[in-house]
């Protein structure tokens, strides 16, 4: 059988109802969650909503982490700069789902799929890994045998270009024959 502990991030109302400060979720969090995390011993925590997921060890998530582009997915990471490590599940807030009913839906969907996670029912989609072809070329050969490759083999049929310029001097020129590659002159 699994518990359930819920807290919230910052103790305190803030006036006026508004969204916590910064300075005040990581000052809160700083000051209450390593004790009660300590205690409890999750295995995940799930945040609930933008301020709760600024939390996140910023430097493992490479920045800030964005709710509407996190939410519903786990991810390894810690708290409070390292004072607590595991599986993160990043979700919308509950009350953001009445006030905005278009993020009922997902929100709901999130606790589907965490239950469904947590049970074994379920796996993230995994990113699919490109290999990424971009080189700076110098010689109009090299651009005829980038283009006349994709085209005349029969890879690609469009070709996006892009210009560069500082100024009123033209600076460069991309070249585009397939997702993922490139060729800037």
């Amino acid at each position: 059988m699994r518990t359930c502990n819920v807290t919230n991030s910052v103790k305190c109302w803030a006036l006026g109802n508004r969204t916590p400060s910064e300075r005040e979720v990581l000052g809160c969090g700083r000051c209450f969650l390593p004790r009660e995390l300590d205690a409890c011993r999750p295995e995940i925590v799930v945040l609930l909503g933008g301020s709760a997921c600024r939390l996140i060890d910023r430097t493992e998530a490479q920045g800030r982490v964005r709710i509407d582009y996190a939410h519903g997915r786990p991810m390894q990471g810690s708290l409070l700069d390292g004072s607590w490590s595991g599986w993160i599940w990043p979700s919308y807030h509950p009350a953001l789902g009445m006030h905005d009913t278009t993020k009922m839906t997902p929100l709901l969907e999130d606790f589907r799929r965490l239950g469904e996670w947590m049970r074994g029912e379920w796996e993230p989609p995994q990113p699919e890994v490109q290999e990424k072809d971009y080189q700076l070329i110098a010689l109009p050969e090299s651009v005829d045998k980038y283009v006349c490759g994709s085209i005349c083999c029969g890879d690609s049929d469009e070709i996006a270009i892009d210009t560069e310029s500082h100024g009123t001097k033209e600076f460069s020129l991309q070249i585009s024959t397939e997702p993922h590659t490139g060729r800037m002159i």
